[in-house]
């Protein structure tokens, strides 16, 4: 029940679903069981027939018992610790977007580093830079990712992923060519974002190595996931030891890759962008090596699609 409640889309279908629930077992028990009576031939009503007192029993019984087992849930779960105070938990895959949503519009830096940063080019990216705009304020984004110009790091890692249950939902074939086109796709989306909002700082180093775990950070919380997005994350926060090996591990790494600049001497429409610009902007980065024409219509793709696929 607690990992019901605890995500407020779910928690608020439960308890509309427990409500219909009891309404109805009233109804039935008060309308529709109390006024049945079976009639002897003689219009005279005998008693209770077994079948119905039975049912009447069941009846009260479950409108009791479900009504007392929800209302000491809910009672155990509001006078329970906020998870704000807790300094970490084991957090269910339901309530990630949620709290990711809390985390990002309470900061105005955050550090991730892992694979390909599809995560990160879908929902941070385009979060953090609609905050900046909004408040006027500057935010900063940190990107560890894999090197796609390395062409080991990129196929040890699509034989990482290739392997694991959450590759057998996805249609794409997992390759050094895909992980590529999808590490080009978040740089370049990255760049985009940086150049047209200057209040908006991002920086991206690439790895020449891969975890099996994700960390994401803002200024006061470490997100830690896996790759299956139906996995539970590790939530680690600010003055727990957890925490401040998370952000030293990441301040460590980040000063040891490499780093790349992501700055453009013109602004991109991302909805309109088209190959020509796509291989432009590439090739102003220093990425354009050896792509062939079906890369930059897959980037391109990826681009204008740019789904979360941990949503």
């Amino acid at each position: 029940m607690k990992a019901l409640l605890q995500n407020k889309k779910s928690r608020r279908i439960f308890l509309i679903l427990i409500f219909c629930l009891l309404t109805l077992i009233f109804l039935l028990r008060v309308y529709v069981f109390t006024n049945f009576h079976s009639q002897n031939i003689n219009g005279v009503s005998t008693e209770e027939p077994m079948l119905h007192a039975l049912t009447t029993r069941l009846l009260d019984s479950i409108f009791v018992s479900l009504f007392v087992t929800v209302a000491v849930g809910l009672f155990m779960f509001y006078i329970e610790i906020p998870d704000d105070e807790k300094k970490f938990d084991i957090v269910e895959s339901l309530r990630l977007e949620e709290m990711f949503d809390k985390e990002l519009a309470q900061t105005d830096s955050w550090h991730f580093s892992g694979g390909m940063g599809r995560h990160t080019r879908a929902k941070t990216i385009p979060y953090l830079d609609k905050m900046a705009q909004a408040s006027n304020q500057h935010k900063t984004l940190k990107i560890q990712l894999l090197n796609p110009s390395d062409n080991k790091v990129c196929a040890d890692y699509a034989l990482y992923r290739g392997n694991l249950r959450s590759a057998k939902n996805l249609k794409k074939l997992w390759n050094k060519d895909f992980v590529r086109r999808e590490l080009l796709t978040t740089i370049l989306i990255a760049a985009v974002y940086k150049t047209n909002n200057p209040n908006f700082d991002i920086a991206i180093k690439l790895k020449s190595t891969f975890s099996t775990l994700r960390i994401d950070s803002s200024s006061k919380t470490a997100i830690i996931t896996k790759e299956d997005k139906n996995e539970p994350a590790l939530v680690c926060r600010e003055g727990s030891f957890l925490f401040k090996s998370y952000k030293e591990e990441l301040a460590q790494t980040y000063r040891l890759y490499t780093s790349l600049d992501i700055q453009l001497p013109t602004n991109y429409n991302l909805s309109i962008l088209n190959e020509s610009n796509v291989k432009a902007i590439l090739d102003t980065l220093g990425l354009d090596q050896n792509l062939t024409h079906e890369d930059y219509r897959a980037i391109c793709k990826s681009v204008k699609d740019n789904k979360n696929p941990y949503a």
